[in-house]
């Protein structure tokens, strides 16, 4: 079972929902599904509550409720790829309901 799986968003309380995550597992595309939910909800959303369906074919469709935070980090961490500066400001924390 190492090969990667496929999720969608099901349902959020910022009312969004669709996407397709790729992972190995539903904790990591959790992860990615909340940092998309964050770019789309308003900057004050600190919290948002979600449910992931697994969406790989042959697999049971299983749903995953999640709850992440957005934290501001102390110091913001500056990162350089292929030329580009990319800064992160917050991070993302990920628990399953």
């Amino acid at each position: 079972m190492g090969e990667k799986r496929t999720f969608t968003v099901e349902s959020s309380n910022i009312q969004k929902s669709g996407g397709r995550y790729t992972s190995k597992t539903p904790n990591s595309a959790a992860k990615k599904a909340a940092s998309q939910l964050f770019k789309k909800a308003a900057k004050s959303k600190t919290q948002i509550t979600f449910e992931l369906r697994e969406t790989t074919k042959g697999e049971v469709k299983k749903k995953h409720k999640y709850t992440a935070k957005r934290v501001k980090l102390a110091k913001p961490k500056v990162i350089t790829i292929m030329g580009n500066e990319i800064t992160y400001r917050y991070t993302v924390n990920v628990k399953a309901v």
